[in-house]
């Protein structure tokens, strides 16, 4: 997994003229992409049409040869009756796994890239001719269309990847399970993924804390279940403490004392029910269930523990100012998991904080609850004008497999006996 930033913010690539650094900037960004959308691929859904779309093996293939033949012309050749034979094979099955189809793309971009690397300045307007009717192309056009069409290529490869994914039952999530299927696959262990409602500045959505705990809850959930772990992950509870934000419309407060009432129902029912172990798996900072817990555990025989997603990892590997609310990591973690629901960054207020004016408060050994109208003019604490898509994914990604493993652990710790 890497945690370094989309290509193109990673500074130029050695032995690449400077008129030719997007385009590869572009390829390898296409590569890491596609690398991600093939993984555990498997050949019958590499030919799904999904919607009568073309399928993630013929994109594949696609991509890959018009690589070949547009660096054909950027020889300033033709193309060979087997290139020819090629191209028309392209909309053909050819029973390849993701495996199979990602050493085809790989091997096409990394002998664009060498081309890329051999071109000089003084070759990139030379013309080429393109095309039975030999149309007119220049080197540069020829190699910036191949970046192109390799990126939008691999767009579709990955849009198709994610409809087949979100067509397959998940069988960790209980929402989308059979009773059937319970029944018959006992669960032991249970996640709860607990949000809030409210405002995170004005361009991300007030259910930020239930889309991202939920989504990690579900990837978490699919690490431990491929790991053996028979998890069962629970539909997210949405509304969180939030007293100190009773005059933002629609900010929906629930007490303390309900979560513990609340978690009581859920934890004596799954109890009778063969659960023996139930993680609340929280998402919002203003959630504190340590107190309910240590209340709680005496009265059910169900093994309680709570895991806070955004403090399993260190931010910092990922993020230069995380912020609090609605800043860079949030933001970040949004673009990745639920970008539709992302107003451009441009709109996003700056996330600025008033400090409290007592140093004990400010220096944080002493704590009261902000009144958060008072605290930000936006409701965010944390400016999110840094965040990016391939950010938010390198943390999403470290964090569901960070509690995955948790999962795993917990799945088969004796609980009676947890120390060492």
């Amino acid at each position: 997994m890497s945690t370094q930033p989309e290509v193109w913010l990673r500074g130029p690539l050695p032995g690449v003229i400077a008129e030719l650094q997007p385009v590869a900037h572009s390829l390898l960004q296409s590569r890491d992409e596609l690398e991600r959308a093939l993984a555990g691929l498997d050949a019958h859904d590499a030919e799904a049409s999904p919607g009568a779309a073309a399928s993630i093996s013929y994109h594949a293939r696609h991509l890959a040869g018009s690589i070949d033949r547009l660096l054909t012309y950027a020889r300033g050749e033709q193309l060979t009756e087997q290139q020819r034979a090629a191209l028309a094979a392209e909309h053909k099955a050819a029973g390849l796994d993701g495996a199979a189809l990602l050493h085809v793309v790989h091997t096409a971009i990394d002998n664009a890239m060498d081309v890329v690397r051999m071109t000089d300045a003084g070759a990139l307007n030379e013309s080429r001719d393109v095309g039975g009717a030999r149309l007119p192309s220049t080197v540069r056009g020829l190699l910036f269309h191949i970046a192109e069409h390799t990126l939008m290529h691999g767009g579709q490869i990955r849009t198709t990847a994610l409809a087949l994914q979100a067509a397959k039952p998940r069988p960790w999530l209980v929402a989308e399970t059979t009773w059937p299927e319970i029944r018959d696959n006992p669960r032991r262990i249970a996640v709860l993924p607990w949000g809030a409602t409210e405002a995170h500045n004005y361009h991300l959505p007030y259910g930020t804390d239930i889309h991202e705990t939920a989504a990690i809850a579900a990837e978490a959930g699919r690490i431990a279940w491929e790991a053996g772990a028979r998890v069962a992950i629970l539909p997210a509870v949405p509304f969180g403490v939030q007293a100190g934000q009773l005059d933002i419309p629609f900010c929906i407060n629930m007490n303390p004392a309900t979560q513990a009432a609340l978690l009581d129902d859920i934890a004596r029912t799954l109890e009778a029910q063969g659960v023996d172990r139930l993680v609340i798996l929280n998402g919002h900072g203003g959630n504190d269930f340590r107190a309910i817990v240590r209340e709680l555990q005496p009265r059910v025989g169900v093994f309680l523990c709570v895991v806070n997603w955004y403090a399993s990892v260190d931010p910092k590997l990922f993020f230069d100012e995380p912020g609090d609310h609605g800043g860079e990591l949030e933001t970040s973690v949004m673009l990745h998991v639920a970008p539709g629901l992302v107003r451009p960054l441009e709109e996003a207020g700056d996330g600025a904080a008033r400090p409290w004016k007592i140093a004990g408060m400010r220096e944080g050994w002493a704590w009261a609850p902000r009144q958060w109208t008072q605290v930000s003019a936006d409701t965010g604490i944390g400016d999110p004008a840094a965040a990016t898509r391939e950010k938010g994914r390198a943390c999403f990604d470290a964090v569901a497999a960070r509690i995955g493993g948790f999962l795993v652990d917990l799945s088969t710790a004796d609980i009676a006996d947890l120390y060492e």
